[in-house]
């Protein structure tokens, strides 16, 4: 619907065509359904980011960090990483393409977000209106007056309004806070986009940590910071799963303490800038060795650290089910097999097959299946195991987080408020004839039959024609 009559003078054929062209991309810039597709299409890219293994990135093409990276990708995906290379899809997020998403994203959602804030004169004609023509005995003053009442009774509002050529033009819109909501959808997608951005030039995630009790590893160079797993708290169902599996951890630098933090399932702590996230738990053991008399023997891991120790706790993951144990002061070698279950056996939870060899000639001298906390001897020499669970830890710096929950919260009160308060656009024209007045109405389809439209027409007509 183009207002011709806004302009005294008639327009030019170069500029009625530029005004045409430029409406016409207006409508295609603020339509829904431009805003869907490229949401869509970078919905799409970044779920490919998500799914593909993705360089970091500060590494070169070319440079030895990446190809080590990238042997390292090739050993996890076999050789669909070529491939994936090749189609430039292990960068998604720092290629052209993905930016040129954003980009694009951005600006159709702060073109819909003006849209929806601030009125224009161009009919968005991206859905389907209906003309109504509203015939009046009173003069076009009166009809004026009128519509405003009937406006304000719908809880509307003149958005826009002009006059040309003894014809009054209007847009009236909703009044009230609740206009502002639905526009907070597109509001919120800005920040998140830019959260985005943020999180992939500044952002950093180190390696997963497997920590048993007492046990310390880095968190990664950058950080400066070790980790220490010190207690472990958990509260088990019948089934065998876990209600609660709480983690204290001690975060250090050096031999300071910086400070003890509880990590879980889905509550991550922080420290300084820094995330440390509980990404799951899983089976480790504490083995000991003592004689007859009660002196406890040393034990040497024999596939780690081979330092003898007193005490050993040892972990098992997916990679390593498997553990070997070497006790030089009595010739032996512990053979431990973890199993999740052993139907065989009769044991439904988690298992551990217990061998001792003598380690001179490899002869068996003892086995048993152990469905918790137990000993095993051989001779006089007797082995504990005490069961025990090991956490998988990462480090995580987010500076992004409170731009991405900021923008999601947003975008969830604007959703609410296109259910809610639905966005309202009514163009209206009122003109004088030789009897009376004549108020054109122009809606949205789906608004016809909506209340607050029947009460509107109901106010302004006194008979109407159509």
């Amino acid at each position: 619907m183009e207002y011709q009559g806004m302009t005294v003078s008639r327009p030019g054929v170069s500029n009625r065509l530029i005004e045409r062209v430029g409406n016409a991309a207006w409508r295609l810039a603020i339509s829904p359904r431009t805003a869907l597709v490229t949401l869509a299409l970078l919905l799409v890219a970044t779920v490919l980011g998500g799914l593909l293994p993705q360089a970091s990135p500060a590494l070169e093409r070319g440079s030895s960090q990446y190809d080590a990276w990238l042997g390292e990708a090739r050993s996890q995906y076999g050789a669909s990483v070529d491939v994936l290379e090749s189609l430039g899809l292990l960068g998604v997020f720092s290629s052209r393409l993905f930016r040129l998403l954003l980009a694009l994203a951005s600006g159709v959602s702060l073109l819909r977000m003006l849209h929806l804030w601030v009125p224009s004169w161009v009919s968005p004609c991206h859905f389907p209106v209906e003309r109504h023509s509203l015939s009046l005995r009173c003069d076009s003053e009166e009809t004026w007056q009128r519509v405003i009442r009937a406006l304000a009774a719908t809880g509307q509002r003149l958005a826009r309004h002009a006059e040309a050529r003894d014809v009054k033009y209007a847009v009236a819109r909703r009044k009230g806070p609740e206009r502002w909501v639905p526009g907070l959808f597109y509001l919120g997608l800005l920040p998140l986009l830019l959260a985005s951005v943020v999180e992939h030039q500044w952002g950093w995630a180190g390696p997963p940590v497997e920590l048993a009790l007492g046990e310390t590893q880095s968190l990664g160079r950058s950080t400066g910071l070790a980790v220490r797993l010190d207690e472990i708290a958990f509260l088990p169902r019948d089934d065998g799963t876990m209600q609660r599996f709480d983690s204290l951890v001690l975060l250090l630098r050096g031999a300071r303490i910086e400070k003890r933090v509880v990590v879980g399932p889905g509550k991550p702590a922080a420290y300084r800038g820094l995330r440390l996230y509980q990404l799951g738990f899983g089976p480790s053991v504490q083995v000991c060795a003592h004689t007859a008399e009660g002196n406890a023997l040393r034990i040497k891991d024999m596939l780690g650290d081979p330092t003898p120790q007193r005490a050993l706790r040892l972990r098992f993951s997916g990679q390593q089910q498997e553990q070997l144990l070497a006790i030089p002061e009595a010739d032996l070698v512990v053979r431990l097999l973890h199993y999740p279950s052993l139907q065989t056996q009769g044991i439904q939870g988690r298992a551990l097959h217990v061998q001792i060899h003598r380690a001179s000639d490899g002869h068996l001298l003892a086995e048993e299946y152990l469905a918790d906390s137990g000993q095993v001897g051989a001779g006089d020499t007797s082995v504990r195991v005490v069961f025990e669970y090991c956490v998988t830890l990462r480090a995580k710096r987010e500076p992004g987080l409170f731009l991405a929950a900021a923008g999601g919260l947003l975008m969830l009160v604007g959703m609410v408020g296109f259910v809610v308060c639905p966005p309202r656009e009514l163009w209206l024209s009122v003109r004088s004839r030789r009897r009376g007045s004549v108020c054109e109405l122009e809606v949205a389809e789906s608004d016809v039959q909506a209340q607050w439209f029947l009460r509107l027409v109901s106010e302004i007509a006194e008979v109407g024609d159509g």
